[in-house]
């Protein structure tokens, strides 16, 4: 019997076969707290799902989807643009995977774009990958309910990028606080960050 539950979608070269859902405990400690009073805004990054609007209009009384983490990059000009069509200031941010998918030189002009159409003691939550292997293989996040997320397989493996590690992602989210970080396995940390 597997150590844990999506071990059985992995095939033996660590591939994922299919979309599995897992804890996100950096999931519940964004929302930890936060008022169910649906005065909050929210932005999610990544395309909207059914799953992930149920649980955001638990807290917020506007949800956006910028959708721009459908592939294994991230351009950050269209991440700007996206953002620029929302009203901020947002509450609840959730960047998962985006600054893995831009070069190093451009993940500060990411942070500062979400700083500023995020309001006072705003919550940001970003996950990174932590391979533990030579290689990588692109996924799509989502929420499905407070403390579950969703990971789906985008595409083949490739090789790993160079890790994000906890004190640099630290000293990138400035002038965003990491309150609590978390380890996943196989290889995501997930951050909760305040404003």
């Amino acid at each position: 019997m597997p150590m844990y539950p999506w071990q059985d979608t992995l095939e033996s070269n660590g591939v994922f076969t299919k979309a599995i859902d897992r804890p996100s405990p950096g999931i519940a400690a964004l929302l930890d707290g936060v008022s169910e009073d649906r005065t909050h805004c929210v932005l999610d990054l990544a395309n909207g799902t059914k799953s992930a609007l149920k649980v955001y209009r638990r807290f917020a009384r506007w949800v956006r989807f910028a959708g721009i983490l459908d592939g294994s990059v991230c351009d950050i000009h269209a991440l700007a643009h996206r953002l620029g069509k929302f009203d901020p200031p947002y509450d609840l941010v959730l960047a998962w995977d985006v600054l893995d998918r831009v070069p190093p030189d451009e993940r500060p002009l990411v942070v500062q774009q979400l700083t500023e159409v995020s309001a006072p003691n705003a919550r940001l939550y970003v996950l990174t990958s932590a391979p533990d292997k030579a290689v990588f293989q692109p996924m799509r996040f989502s929420v499905l309910d407070i403390g579950l997320m969703r990971c789906e397989p985008l595409g083949p493996l490739g090789p790993a990028k160079e890790p994000l590690l906890p004190a640099e992602v630290e000293r990138l989210l400035m002038p965003f606080q990491v309150i609590t970080g978390f380890t996943l396995r196989p290889g995501f940390r997930e951050y909760v960050s305040v404003l």
